[in-house]
């Protein structure tokens, strides 16, 4: 088996969460309140959007199935083609749905970039462990 080296993951991890707690304080210096209350609650929602979905608990199953042979890899291979499923059952809902979200979240100006980065966000979580 071969060995790969954590590194990679570790400094991109480091500069995700550099950036993750700058972006707001450069944010604040940028926008208006408004803006940023708007801010606030489009990332809100994406924060929450994959325990809403339910694909949190997809992620769970990870740590059961590493190290079980072929049988783990052909259940971790189903769990990332339902995680891949969800992701994009998402962005069809909302795209279809796009007029119903602004009125159910109404500080969402811009629903067609929050359709795509629901998507990412629900898809990138279970990359991410998966990749650990």
């Amino acid at each position: 088996m071969e060995s790969r080296s954590h590194w990679p993951v570790t400094l991109l991890s480091g500069a995700s969460a550099v950036i993750n707690m700058l972006m707001p304080l450069v944010l604040v210096r940028l926008l208006s309140v408004e803006e940023v209350g708007d801010y606030k609650i489009f990332f809100l929602y994406l924060m929450i959007l994959p325990d809403l979905c339910v694909s949190s608990g997809l992620m769970n199953g990870l740590s059961y199935w590493a190290g079980r042979g072929e049988r783990g890899l052909a259940a971790m291979s189903a769990t990332h083609l339902l995680a891949l499923i969800v992701a994009v059952s998402v962005i069809a809902v909302f795209t279809v749905f796009d007029g119903l979200l602004t009125t159910i979240i109404p500080n969402i100006h811009y629903p067609l970039l929050f359709t795509l980065a629901a998507g990412g966000a629900l898809i990138s979580r279970f990359y991410e462990e998966t990749n650990i």
